[in-house]
């Protein structure tokens, strides 16, 4: 017999996608055959890996895996996947890259009954906003977490603008497969020559905010040394989102009416929380990557929402400003900042002289003092959204000629 929780979910969610499709430019048809299989295969694709010399570990890329817990996250997110059973307005492809990070959330998160994914469904919704939303259903108390594919394209672009900045070349030393530019002003003086990452950053808000869509790239051929920094920035800021928005409904019971200041700022703190410690546990276990990359990847979510409010405000105002007085969120880059506070709440981490890291969970009162161990992985934290704030000192001039030339947006944003 069916459960209920999920019909009712599942309904809502196709719902949505269908309502989507009907005003987009876009994916804006039904697709045929069995979008369940379709999302498995896409999965399977995308996470298809070659043996090592290690008969215990496997090869994705230069990354390399248990093959133990690699075979149990891909097995968790078809499972996923059934247990959503996507319906005709879903993109195979897209939900695919979603459930493995939904998945890798699920396997870890350490302080909850797992059997609670059971109600939990997952899509991914055709509209143009970046955004992601999770949605509690009245009467069955499921939960129905959905990112818009708006979102999706627009990390991937920043991220692709943020690559090209840090200008990485392939080596083959042994001790890594690709070396990329770290100083900031050497990075920032690099964007003076090189034209292209601001060039990707104005096409892609040109398009979202004018054409009605953050793609102003399709099908392009990502080079070796890109995608090494790639897999790593776009996959954990999904991850990021996703792990926000259980983190939501994991403390739906919480009263945080108490708050000292705003109770939804303290929702938003909350989630982050959340997120901040699934995505580092997840990272550390599954992937091997230690905490200041998933760190980044939710430092670099919060900077691409600044850029999408600046922008905004920039081509309806003339004005480069960002939301300060949200009754709903807290300033994005409060919000940057409470990631590693929030991080040192929870875990004692040190890096091993030999190579590696030390991680331990559990929670402290007091953040331990350790200034230069603070500041380090502070500065690693910050380092993606950095380099895309500095690209967006390339950009803020070309968006402003817009508003001074008076050239109307799109409709949405009307």
């Amino acid at each position: 017999m069916e459960n209920q929780d999920l019909t009712e979910s599942r309904n809502y969610l196709r719902f949505l996608q269908e309502e989507a499709a009907k005003d987009s430019g876009g994916f804006n048809r039904a697709v045929s055959g069995d979008i369940t299989e379709m999302s498995i295969q896409c999965l399977r694709k995308q996470t298809a890996y070659i043996s090592s010399n290690d008969p215990e570990l496997v090869r994705r890329g230069c990354y390399k895996y248990s093959r133990i817990q690699e075979d149990q996250r891909i097995l968790h997110a078809e499972e996923l996947i059934r247990r959503v059973r996507p319906g005709p307005f879903e993109d195979a492809n897209y939900f695919a890259l979603l459930a493995y990070q939904a998945a890798s959330i699920e396997m870890t998160i350490p302080w909850v009954n797992k059997n609670i994914f059971r109600s939990y469904l997952l899509g991914t919704l055709h509209a143009p906003f970046v955004n992601a939303f999770a949605r509690i259903q009245k009467s069955s108390g499921a939960t129905t977490v959905i990112v818009h594919s708006g979102m999706i394209d627009f990390i991937y672009q920043a991220a692709k603008a943020v690559v090209e900045a840090l200008n990485p070349q392939l080596v083959n030393d042994g001790k890594a497969a690709a070396r990329a530019q770290t100083d900031l002003n050497v990075i920032k003086q690099g964007l003076i020559k090189n034209s292209a990452p601001s060039d990707r950053l104005y096409k892609t808000l040109e398009s979202y905010f004018f054409i009605g869509y953050p793609r102003a790239f399709a099908e392009e051929k990502v080079r070796d040394e890109h995608g090494i920094i790639l897999g790593v920035i776009v996959p954990l800021s999904e991850r990021w989102i996703i792990a926000h928005e259980y983190g939501h409904e994991l403390t739906k019971n919480f009263d945080f009416s108490k708050a000292p200041n705003n109770p939804s700022w303290a929702k938003e703190f909350s989630a982050d929380t959340n997120a901040t410690i699934a995505t580092v546990l997840s990272a550390a276990q599954l992937d091997v990557l230690p905490p200041e990359f998933p760190l980044s990847a939710g430092s670099f979510v919060l900077a691409c929402i600044e850029i999408l409010e600046r922008a905004l405000s920039l081509l309806t105002t003339g004005q480069d400003s960002v939301r300060h007085e949200s009754q709903s969120h807290p300033p994005n880059e409060v919000r940057a900042s409470q990631i590693v506070t929030q991080f040192y709440h929870f875990f004692d981490f040190k890096y091993r002289d030999t190579g590696g890291f030390d991680l331990d969970f559990g929670f402290r009162s007091e953040v331990p003092e350790n200034e230069e161990l603070g500041k380090e992985l502070k500065d690693k934290t910050h380092f993606f959204s950095r380099v895309l704030m500095a690209i967006w000192e390339s950009v803020r001039e070309q968006l402003l000629n817009q508003f001074k030339l008076n050239r109307q947006l799109h409709r949405m944003w009307q």
